[in-house]
């Protein structure tokens, strides 16, 4: 009589088994959620470092696009040097024509609008790109 209260095996270890999948999803669901968090909060973190990086070069830059020094504005990006993940740099004049270029040593030289772009901040792929 004790033998028909009880469910048999074969639901038991569905039983097991469902739960136990379902801890696993749950657990890679709620792991997937934290890192994409993680990566936008880092996104907007490097977005808003880059931005101030961006508006600090031209605020210093000015002086040498007034007097026409490309040698000055080419010493305003070397200081980008300090910045291990600053891959490239240019400064444009009111025309939108280049003044003067950083490039990274030993970096892949990457391609840089010929013109001045208007302002904004873009994620592509793993690079992001800075017009101010």
């Amino acid at each position: 009589m004790l033998a028909d209260k009880t469910p048999p095996i074969k639901r038991k270890l569905i039983s097991i088994i469902m739960m136990t999948s379902t801890a696993a999803l749950l657990l890679a669901c709620g792991t997937f959620t934290v890192y994409d968090m993680n990566m936008i909060t880092f996104r907007k973190n490097k977005m808003l470092d880059a931005s101030l990086l961006a508006n600090i070069i031209a605020a210093n830059s000015t002086a040498a696009i007034a007097f026409n020094d490309p040698q000055m504005a080419q010493e305003t990006l070397g200081t980008l040097r300090s910045e291990p993940h600053v891959m490239a740099a240019r400064i444009y004049v009111l025309d939108g024509a280049p003044f003067a270029t950083y490039f990274r040593q030993g970096a892949v030289p990457t391609t840089l609008p010929e013109k001045s772009q208007p302002e904004s901040s873009v994620f592509t792929g793993d690079t992001l790109r800075i017009s101010r």
